[in-house]
């Protein structure tokens, strides 16, 4: 049985030097030495018409994230920093850290929740990799508490499937048109095997729009409409209303906790 105590103590030692010598220091060292948060912005810069319409500190965030990833990726840039005069100030204790990161590149993994063994302790199963893992979080603990995800952000590679295992509904698909600004081909060969009969299309898709801009000021204001009511007004599929009313509403309401 692992020792969570001993392991929870490392991993706050561990916490308490990735916010000393990470968070305040390196982050804004990188961002100065290599102008990684023009970057940055430039980067978000491609998406300025979704990121404006997340909260502030969702962009700072982001930011932050990816200097990290450019100075601990594989080939990162503190195989170029850990000699810097720059780092002189640190502690024999705070460069052993950063050279153990140099030697460890952060990568990335998606995986989901296998068992809850401790408090603030997880098991967890990346199914790309097919790895199990324990990992050590409370912040996990706490998004839990208001949050159901079904995969988790860690370590490792996102290698995806030739075959998809789910496919997107509709609402997906304009989130992806209004992210990419072009239009989503989910099979490319659909086409071959459908009537075409674009008028018809482009009604039926105009009817679509004018309840989504009907619908969406009641969603930001916290209030819910009369769907049913709406989906005959614009002659549109009531599921297909009710779907993206609890979509939209569900991730708002993510956002502003």
């Amino acid at each position: 049985m692992p020792d969570y105590t001993s392991i929870r103590n490392h991993c706050r030692n561990f916490q308490h030097l990735t916010s000393t010598v990470i968070d305040d220091f390196l982050i804004y060292y990188a961002a100065q030495q290599d102008r990684l948060d023009r970057n940055a912005e430039k980067e978000l810069n491609r998406y300025r018409h979704i990121s404006k319409k997340m909260p502030e500190k969702w962009k700072n965030m982001s930011i932050t994230q990816f200097i990290g990833h450019r100075v601990f990726r594989q080939g990162g840039l503190i195989k170029k920093y850990i000699n810097h005069s720059g780092l002189s100030h640190l502690t024999d204790k705070e460069m052993a850290f950063l050279e153990l990161q140099k030697d460890h590149p952060w990568r990335f993994s998606f995986a989901w929740i296998t068992s809850n063994p401790e408090p603030d302790f997880f098991e967890m199963y990346d199914p790309f990799t097919y790895e199990y893992y324990l990992i050590y979080s409370p912040s996990m603990t706490k998004i839990r508490q208001t949050h159901n995800p079904t995969l988790w952000f860690n370590q490792c590679g996102y290698h995806l499937f030739y075959e998809p295992e789910v496919r997107v509904n509709m609402v997906m698909i304009e989130t992806a048109k209004d992210i990419l600004k072009q239009e989503i081909m989910v099979n490319k060969y659909e086409k071959l095997f459908s009537t075409n009969d674009s008028d018809k299309d482009s009604k039926e898709m105009e009817k679509i729009n004018s309840m989504f801009a009907e619908l969406i000021p009641y969603i930001n204001d916290g209030k819910k409409p009369n769907l049913d009511e709406l989906a005959a007004k614009y002659g549109v599929d009531p599921e297909t209303v009710r779907e993206f009313y609890e979509q939209v509403r569900s991730k708002l309401s993510g956002m502003k906790k």
